[in-house]
């Protein structure tokens, strides 16, 4: 049995960085969670994503030199990538996409993949719809947790937020986590507060939710109350996939057995660590995170 089953497409971005273009490079949630997986030290743990079979190679090497022991690939025409601006404030701009990658679909997944304590879903274009999110969890007995993209692209490359969510509702009470950040749960809900937003997710489709705050943060709601942390004041260099490396952080702190405050803690602390370095050149020291971790378990309240 698995660990940990991380689902969804790899993405291949073109990055422009301080006016200096860089070739396509490994990246997108998917990366970024089973990455910060295994710099956290899970060791039965696997990725799952569609790309196109120039890619392959690539991602089978990038994975290696990063430690990710297993994977699995479904063949797709083309692979996920966008062109991402850095600004130098750390924020990142997604310009345009350069291709979109295959749908992941019902029944594409082997089964010894479903033998997992923990399935991440982690798609970055909508490769992954209700119907899948469904299948999985009539399918596996692990912890379905849901990094859900908000976005879409036209045939012209445009990247947009989704408009369209209908089909959520049919995942009511069998998610186990969901998280966004503030703006997505606001655009998902239509409440600008993310305590109602937290809500209402809840009573939508999962059993906690988890909202990232930015420079705020984060909020955890298990459907009886909620723990609020702040983030950890550090200088940013690249935020880009953030939330995923903290969705993935406190997903495995969860499956060591931390309680839901530490798991937040922990989740907060190797996210700063993550957004001081450029892409995927991160490593968490076990010190550091421990300075970090006791630094913001000071923030913690409930209600």
């Amino acid at each position: 049995m698995y660990d940990l089953v991380v689902i969804g497409n790899p993405s291949f971005d073109h990055i422009v960085s301080q006016g200096t273009d860089m070739s396509r490079t490994l990246s997108g949630s998917a990366a970024y969670s089973i990455v910060t997986a295994t710099k956290t030290g899970l060791e039965s743990i696997a990725v799952i994503g569609a790309l196109g079979s120039d890619f392959v190679m690539r991602f089978r090497e990038a994975l290696g030199a990063l430690g990710v022991p297993e994977h699995f690939t479904l063949e797709s025409k083309t692979t996920l990538g966008f062109e991402v601006e850095t600004h130098s404030d750390g924020e990142s701009l997604l310009r345009r996409c350069i291709d979109v990658g295959g749908r992941i679909g019902v029944g594409s997944i082997p089964d010894e993949f479903l033998a997992a304590r923990a399935i991440l879903l982690s798609p970055m274009l909508r490769e992954i719809d209700d119907e899948f999110i469904q299948w999985i969890c009539n399918s596996s007995d692990a912890s379905v947790w849901l990094d859900p993209s908000m976005l879409t692209a036209d045939s012209g490359g445009t990247v947009k937020p989704i408009s369209n969510f209908e089909g959520f509702e049919k995942t009511q009470c069998i998610l186990d986590y969901i998280q966004m950040n503030e703006h997505e749960a606001a655009m998902f809900t239509g409440e600008s507060d993310p305590l109602v937003a937290a809500e209402l997710l809840v009573d939508m489709v999962a059993e906690h939710c988890i909202l990232t705050l930015g420079a705020d943060g984060a909020l955890l709601y298990d459907g009886e109350g909620f723990t609020t942390i702040s983030a950890y004041a550090t200088t940013p260099v690249d935020t880009y996939c953030a939330g995923s490396v903290h969705f993935a952080g406190y997903l495995t702190s969860i499956l060591a057995e931390q309680t839901e405050s530490s798991a937040l803690a922990t989740a907060t602390a190797l996210a700063s660590i993550r957004i001081e370095k450029p892409g995927l050149d991160f490593d968490f020291n076990p010190s550091e995170v421990s300075h970090r971790v006791l630094s913001v378990e000071e923030t913690i309240t409930h209600r």
